[in-house]
């Protein structure tokens, strides 16, 4: 096995480490295990030197990823809303990675505005279906979802790059999906079900998610060289 390699196993193993700590309740376990998934991914971009064509906003997507992994681990509210807006600046910060690697064109913005479309829809199916019970939160999950839909959306594009068209077809547009049914899950079982196969589907989810995205700007940076 080739050493850039080794952190993603080692990023897949603590993940379903983390995974079974949740269903067998064991807080400790899942909480250092949720803290170390995402700073491995960080390093990985930075061992393979990834930002160097790419810059520094794949990294800066992370740091507010594991910012917001750990907010998400207090139970006030507070925590859960500053916690979202850390997950907005990863979005943002991926949404900007996703541009410089495909800008929208006149030609090919359908691929965009189609897909952008469709996960509104599936955001707004998701919304009112949580709407009587999300109380305060009902305007910060509106513009979640708009973001989120966002940076999907032009995850999707990428395929537009011929160079990566089929990277971003295994890589980007399953990472960025997988991130809008992890939110969705997470929403849903916060405000509706609270139920633990649901809160390990959320974590699984989101940790193939960012595995994908990751593995993704680290192809398409050798791609690049």
């Amino acid at each position: 096995m080739s050493k850039r390699k080794i952190l993603l196993v080692i990023f897949l193993l603590i993940l379903l480490m983390h995974c079974l700590s949740i269903q067998v309740e064991m807080t400790q376990i899942r909480n250092v295990t949720k803290i170390i998934l995402v700073p491995l991914l960080m390093i990985h971009l930075l061992i393979n030197h990834s930002l160097r064509v790419l810059g520094y906003l794949p990294l800066i997507a992370l740091l507010f990823s594991w910012i917001g992994d750990i907010l998400l681990l207090g139970d006030e509210p507070a925590f859960f809303l500053s916690g979202m807006i850390a997950f907005v600046m990863t979005h943002v910060s991926y949404s900007f990675t996703f541009l410089k690697i495909k800008q929208i064109t006149p030609q090919d913005r359908s691929y965009f505005v189609i897909p952008f479309g469709a996960l509104l829809v599936f955001s707004l199916m998701v919304f009112f279906y949580l709407k009587d019970d999300l109380g305060s939160y009902m305007v910060p999950i509106i513009f979640y979802m708009l973001f989120i839909s966002l940076m999907a959306a032009l995850a999707i594009h990428t395929r537009t790059n011929v160079k990566i068209q089929t990277l971003s077809l295994y890589t980007f547009i399953p990472g960025a999906l997988l991130f809008v049914v992890s939110d969705s899950l997470l929403a849903v079982n916060m405000f509706k079900t609270q139920h633990i196969v649901v809160e390990v589907l959320v974590m699984l989810t989101y940790g193939l998610a960012q595995f994908f995205i990751t593995r993704g700007f680290q192809k398409t940076a050798e791609f690049s060289e």
